[in-house]
């Protein structure tokens, strides 16, 4: 069974704020009955932002198509029926309740006047510092294929380095290479994430922040190298006082992943 669901126009629109993550009672209480009576259920999402899944260990799957636009009926078969693999990862945190936003307490504000007390913790940053659990991480997307990440190499101004402390100055260039496999039966594209592990010093600071990120198209059994290019700005963060970006000196980790 193949559920079309998600939000209406009552429920979302640009014209003002969602005040809950649920979709219409009627679509839930559909999901939850057609469960009771066939154990073979896809989910097919049309929604312009997170939303909460009661429903979700009852399914089997759960496709996002977000609002695709005019060919998104089209679209839909192409992934359902394994036409097209999908390779989409998810550009925001989908997180377990409304209370758990880092705007709750803020939002919307008093009378005129809003303050954004989160700062830069916002989406994923916020989730990570909290150490809170998610309905779905950033970055996150499945796909009809498996991947293998392997072989992380780090060079400072094209010089190999051991994946140890490898000191590095401000002004040097880190490039870093992973090994992507296909390891499935199909091909697939994988989209392969930096994060920079901060050093938590001085300043209150994100526990990772992705730094950059990779689309890689392989065939079954196929491995490809990808590198990335990091300079000071990627190490950095705005220093008020100083009025300009600033390095902390300590330890950062270099991490790659899929979410």
């Amino acid at each position: 069974a193949i559920i079309f669901a998600g939000l209406p126009d009552s429920f979302e629109s640009e014209g003002f704020d969602r005040p809950h993550l649920k979709m219409p009672n009627c679509l839930n209480h559909l999901i939850d009955c057609i469960c009771e009576v066939q154990k073979n259920v896809v989910v097919v999402l049309h929604n312009g932002s997170p939303i909460s899944m009661p429903w979700l260990n009852k399914v089997n799957a759960v496709l996002e198509m977000y609002l695709a636009g005019q060919a998104s009926g089209a679209a839909a078969v192409d992934l359902l029926t394994g036409r097209t693999n999908p390779s989409g990862k998810l550009a925001e945190t989908f997180p377990c309740r409304l209370e758990d936003n880092p705007s709750f307490l803020n939002f919307p504000g008093n009378r005129s006047k809003v303050c954004y007390n989160e700062g830069i913790f916002i989406g994923y940053r916020y989730y990570d510092k909290r150490k809170m659990d998610v309905l779905f991480p950033f970055g996150y997307g499945l796909s009809y294929t498996t991947f293998e990440y392997s072989n992380l190499k780090l060079e400072v101004n094209g010089k190999p380095q051991e994946l140890a402390a490898t000191p590095a100055l401000d002004t040097d260039q880190i490039t870093i290479f992973v090994d992507v496999t296909n390891t499935g039966n199909v091909s697939g594209k994988e989209i392969v994430q930096l994060y920079v592990k901060n050093f938590i010093g001085i300043e209150n600071r994100p526990e990772k922040e992705l730094k950059d990120f990779a689309k890689v198209s392989l065939q079954p059994g196929e491995t490809k190298t990808i590198s990335f290019t990091l300079n000071y700005r990627s190490f950095a963060y705005y220093n008020e006082t100083a009025k300009d970006w600033f390095v902390e000196s300590g330890l950062y980790h270099i991490l790659i992943g899929a979410s």
